[in-house]
């Protein structure tokens, strides 16, 4: 049986956008909905050791 073996792909970034999304986070208790929080997403083109990257951050945001 032959070994497969994954390609290596080439990425290309002209049609990615750097962006920020904001999210509401609800808990559900008792058939109650309350909103707790959010989670804030970044998508950022970085470069590191000299190649090209990108960067996903995501934080999330409440008192809970």
């Amino acid at each position: 049986m032959e070994e497969s073996r994954a390609q290596p792909m080439k990425i290309s970034a002209e049609a990615l956008v750097e962006t920020e999304d904001v999210k509401d986070i609800y808990l559900i208790e008792n058939g109650k909905e309350k909103k707790v929080g959010s989670t804030t997403e970044k998508v950022k083109f970085v470069r590191i050791n000299g190649r090209e990257a990108i960067e996903r951050e995501q934080t999330l945001n409440s008192d809970i």
